[in-house]
């Protein structure tokens, strides 16, 4: 109905669907990309108190070691921010979080798979 076929071309189509649903499914499976997998994250403040120049000045920095594993191969990735892009981060990745556990995603992870 979304595409504005009629209701036979529909009933065509899905039973084409249903005939092959199993090989489109394995195609659609092995055009997946394979991303990285989390395994572990150190994490270090550092603060700068103050320099020559600048006395009672406070810089502090995060410094996260993000170790990953891609097809059995570990990587480590090092990035170095201030709080308040950590904070902005974290913000991100937990409404991305809150987003996949919707019902409407997951209603296309069902499908997916």
């Amino acid at each position: 109905m979304i595409l504005g076929f009629d209701e036979e071309l529909n009933k065509e189509l899905y039973a084409l669907y249903e005939e092959n649903s199993s090989e489109i499914r394995s195609l659609l499976m092995s055009m997946s990309l394979d991303l990285p997998h989390y395994t572990d994250l150190e994490w270090r403040l550092e603060a700068q108190l103050s320099s020559r120049s600048l006395e009672r000045q406070v810089q502090p920095s995060i410094l996260l070691r993000l170790h990953a594993e891609e097809e059995d191969v570990p990587s480590v990735h090092t990035i170095e921010t201030d709080p308040v892009n950590l904070i902005h981060l974290t913000n991100s990745l937990e409404t991305a979080l809150a987003e996949i556990k919707s019902q409407h995603c997951r209603r296309i992870m069902r499908g997916i798979k």
